[in-house]
């Protein structure tokens, strides 16, 4: 049988040196060992013997503060995203084009039109493409604009509702002359 660790393993004689948040430090002050912890985590983010008291505090000090950026950081990545997700949604319009590249050993492409949009989100519906070019292995596909495609499966239009990010890839704004490359039939990178 394996012995699972748990905070109260490392945690042992030490005593609650510091607290916040998102983190909490003890330390076993005759011996100077210092056991930090991040979140609700189990194992510590740092557990390390000291030759002073200063530098355990400096040690204990400096992860804090670590922690506090990184905090503080990822909470303003996390709005500037928010952001920048609402520009780019103001910015479509019911009737707008996507093109959608997705495929591991080939290419393949496919179109969508946005049929709605609420503040948030948009909806788009699946559209052909026609071929414009071929150059053997190759070939360019451009959308096509009124030309709805129904989901294989149970005759009804494929409506998704996205926020940019599809499951393989990013949606592309296109337009009706754009041409994109997509891998011919037969033929794999």
């Amino acid at each position: 049988m394996r012995t699972k660790f748990t905070k109260e393993m490392y945690i042992g004689k030490k005593e609650l040196i510091k607290k916040s948040e998102h983190a909490e430090a003890y330390m076993d002050k005759e011996r100077l060992i210092v056991a930090l912890f991040r979140g609700k985590a189990q194992k510590p983010l740092t557990h390390y013997r000291f030759e002073t008291y200063e530098k355990a505090i400096d040690h204990i000090e400096s992860i804090f503060e670590a922690i506090r950026i990184d905090k503080e950081g990822a909470k303003i990545i996390r709005e500037e995203r928010k952001l920048e997700k609402q520009k780019i949604i103001a910015e479509i319009q019911v009737g707008d084009l996507f093109s959608y590249s997705w495929g591991y050993n080939q290419t393949q492409v496919e179109f969508f039109l946005c049929t709605k949009k609420t503040k948030g989100t948009f909806t788009v519906a699946r559209i052909a493409g026609k071929t414009v070019g071929n150059e053997g292995y190759s070939i360019y596909r451009s959308p096509m604009k009124d030309e709805f495609l129904a989901d294989f499966y149970d005759g009804q239009l494929e409506f998704k509702k996205v926020s940019m990010s599809m499951p393989h890839g990013i949606l592309s704004a296109t337009t009706e002359s754009g041409e994109h490359y997509e891998t011919a039939i037969g033929y794999g990178h």
